[in-house]
């Protein structure tokens, strides 16, 4: 790669060095692959997808319905966006509902490495302000995102519904359990680089949602935590990579798994992801056997409480009983 086609790279990430997660228990080895259940989205079956959501709690969905001309032009633009120069997008996007972000969010902490990655929030169902750089600049991009976005709402909201059969949620609890605001469109960059063999894309965590609904194309790097060993997930075209949040663990008293997971950054090809994330109400009581009540707000508030205290998303162990 020529210098000149670094520059939509964060610095950091042009000078990064040697210095990464990778020294901190990163995972440049090279790990065994797995092939992820696979789910058919015109075939729920609530027993067999709570069944792979207590041993895995993650799979892949085909046949989810959302057409692949939509997720391949949100790719393709995406890609056109996050690959401006570094200084303009830090621009275009300051104080915009569509935000940029890139590394950890608690690099400057002792002893932590810097995640490669760069991306950017598009919060979704609000209306942008007419000086808006991105309503402005990319209408198209926002149309697209908010299209996809109430796909893959529509498609986590009957993952949800089969999942609370198979839970025996009923009444009140399960009708409020998904929110049918606050979702979140999340595009992230792995960008490639010699540099970058043995760091890692993003330090292993869960997400703080219910559901998790993926669109990663067809490179690799994504590695999952399954029976106590790192895997690596094989890339399936044209699938919705699908895994639980904490926010289910906790209303399914644990019978669920809000599985870790990591990327590992790579030296030969970029990786983009494009990442809907469903959550509850933000004010709703989370009642569980496990955990003391807490709201999803409570929850938000601990998270980032521990990132700037200890360096790191502590989690559900904050409200376990």
């Amino acid at each position: 790669m020529e210098e000149e086609e670094y520059s939509s790279y964060p610095p950091v990430f042009r000078h990064i060095g040697g210095h990464s997660s990778a020294a901190h228990g990163g995972g440049g080895a090279i790990l065994p692959s797995v092939d992820l259940p696979v789910v058919d989205f015109q075939d729920l079956r609530p027993a067999a997808l709570g069944e792979i959501c207590r041993e895995w709690g993650i799979f892949r969905l085909v046949n989810h319905g959302i057409p692949p001309s939509l997720s391949r032009r949100l790719h393709d633009e995406a890609k056109r966006l996050i690959s401006l120069p570094f200084e303009l997008k830090q621009t275009r996007f300051a104080g915009d509902p569509v935000t940029y972000f890139f590394g950890t969010p608690a690099a400057s902490l002792p002893l932590r490495g810097v995640n490669w990655v760069e991306g950017l929030n598009i919060p979704l169902g609000g209306e942008l302000p007419p000086t808006s750089a991105a309503g402005a600049d990319s209408s198209y991009f926002r149309g697209l995102a908010e299209e996809f976005g109430a796909q893959s709402s529509a498609v986590a909201r009957e993952l949800f519904e089969t999942l609370a059969e198979d839970l025996g949620l009923a009444g009140e609890r399960r009708a409020s359990s998904f929110s049918g605001a606050g979702k979140l469109l999340r595009l992230h960059r792995y960008p490639f680089s010699p540099l970058a063999g043995g760091h890692l894309g993003m330090d292993a965590h869960t997400d703080s949602s219910l559901l998790t609904l993926v669109s990663d194309g067809d490179v690799g790097g994504l590695q999952i935590l399954h029976g106590g060993a790192w895997l690596a997930v094989d890339p399936l075209p044209g699938s919705l990579l699908v895994n639980l949040g904490d926010m289910m663990q906790a209303i399914s008293d644990d019978q669920f798994k809000s599985v870790k997971h990591r990327v590992q950054a790579s030296n030969g090809e970029e990786r983009i992801s494009i990442c809907f994330f469903a959550f509850p109400p933000e004010d709703r009581p989370i009642r569980s056997s496990r955990y003391r009540e807490f709201t999803y707000r409570d929850f938000k508030a601990k998270v980032q409480e521990d990132i700037q205290a200890v360096g790191f998303k502590v989690g559900l162990d904050r409200f376990r009983i």
